[in-house]
């Protein structure tokens, strides 16, 4: 079960990591207005890997990049089983996802709202 989104983008603290195990999923927003699914164990490390072109091939001809969202999930098996979720939804679905629709899978809407630029 994904336990929260993290509301706004900023430093975790130790407190965080506990409740979540590390895991993360997250939406990127890209230069060309694409998103990118993926899901790490630091929010803050990968997205400066994503920034820096080392994050990926899709998102290093994409620079620009800003989390969209990212949610903390119980463990790093839920964070992955969620990331693959997401990917197999089209654009519109994420968008939707993004705009407070219901999680993949889930039968409760979770609101998303977007991380502060930082």
């Amino acid at each position: 079960m994904v336990t929260r989104l993290i509301e706004g983008f900023r430093r975790l603290t130790r407190n965080d990591q506990a409740v979540s195990d590390g895991a993360f999923v997250y939406l990127l927003a890209c230069a060309d207005s694409s998103l990118y699914c993926g899901w790490t164990t630091d929010l803050e490390r990968r997205l400066a890997a994503h920034s820096a072109g080392r994050g990926g091939a899709y998102t290093r001809t994409r620079l620009p990049v800003r989390y969209a969202a990212a949610w903390s999930c119980a463990s790093r098996t839920e964070a992955r089983s969620l990331e693959a979720r997401i990917k197999r939804l089209p654009r519109a679905g994420k968008l939707a996802l993004l705009a407070g629709g219901p999680m993949p899978g889930d039968a409760q809407p979770r609101r998303a709202s977007t991380l502060s630029r930082t």
